[in-house]
């Protein structure tokens, strides 16, 4: 299933070189949400799992090792899941 768009995911700067900030703002509380990195070949390049119960969360994701390239970030839910673009650039 589709995650509602009035749950806000926000990935900044896009393209990012160093790091990215991840930015859930969401409708009602979740908890054990799932963030994944993935590259245009449906590897998982950085997966982190939010236990506790949240609305807001603002995080940090190191790409700095990461090669040039187009990744989606995947947010799970018990919900559903969206993905947005990523661009990785060197």
């Amino acid at each position: 299933d589709q995650l509602a768009v009035d749950n806000l995911i926000t990935a900044y700067p896009n393209p990012a070189i160093d790091n990215i900030t991840v930015k859930l703002e969401f409708t009602k509380p979740y908890e054990n949400v799932k963030l994944r990195l993935i590259d245009n070949l449906g590897r998982t390049a950085y997966a982190k799992e939010i236990s506790e119960q949240i609305t807001k969360y603002t995080g940090l994701i190191n790409v700095s090792a990461f090669a040039a390239g187009n990744y989606r970030l995947q947010i799970e839910t018990i919900d559903g899941q969206r993905s947005v673009p990523v661009v990785i650039v060197k």
